[in-house]
């Protein structure tokens, strides 16, 4: 017995879909030649899945299944522009021309994420919505900006603000020189330091001058 299939091609560079027609036996291995790195897929009532397939010196093999048809489909690839400062993950899906794509961006300690460019094969950018992307008919570029994370901390004496500062994530503020209180009445007042351990930056901080009173 002899069974039709349609078989949908996908050009390389433009994208634009094309569809041949083949004929063969149920035992019979199909034989088309195809650009390498194409994935295949089976497509049945409106469902796809992955096909099995072999390449080799520009010839695809594939045993077909009655009542299927067949579509190969030019998948690219997402290259992320090295950096130490953010780590780019895509998240499982085909990678076609079409598909949307999910981007995970993450900042290294220390870091924010300021922008998520993608860039296709002729450095048009690529609009980016809540993390996703739609592939074009090329691979593309992902290019991560980012800025270290600043935080203000402030030295007060009781109400009055001796300094401000803004440092960077992991930085260990400096202190202003050490105030003085004048005394009151019998009393004389000693600074003896800070109310808190002053260290590394997490957040943005305050500081209070510390006296000691003495009759």
């Amino acid at each position: 017995m002899t069974y039709s299939y349609s078989l949908s091609l996908y050009n390389k560079e433009s994208g634009a879909p094309a569809t041949a027609s083949y004929k063969l036996s149920a035992a019979f291995v199909s034989v088309f030649q195809i650009s390498e790195g194409c994935s295949l897929f089976r497509l049945l009532d409106g469902t796809r899945a992955a096909a099995p397939y072999t390449y080799s010196a520009g010839l695809v093999r594939f045993s077909a299944i009655s009542g299927c048809d067949y579509t190969f489909i030019r998948e690219y690839s997402v290259n992320a522009v090295p950096t130490d400062t953010a780590t780019v993950t895509v998240l499982p899906s085909g990678l076609y021309s079409g598909a949307e794509v999910a981007l995970s961006v993450t900042p290294a300690l220390g870091y924010k994420i300021v922008a998520v460019r993608v860039l296709d094969a002729s450095g048009a950018e690529i609009p980016v919505r809540d993390g996703y992307f739609v592939m074009p008919n090329s691979d593309v570029t992902v290019a991560v900006e980012t800025a270290p994370i600043e935080y203000t901390v402030t030295f007060m004496d009781g109400t009055r603000i001796l300094s401000t500062g803004t440092y960077k994530h992991g930085e260990i503020p400096t202190p202003p020189t050490a105030p003085t209180k004048l005394g009151e009445g019998y009393y004389v007042y000693e600074f003896t330091g800070w109310n808190a351990e002053i260290t590394a930056d997490v957040s943005d901080a305050l500081y209070y001058a510390v006296y000691t009173v003495t009759p």
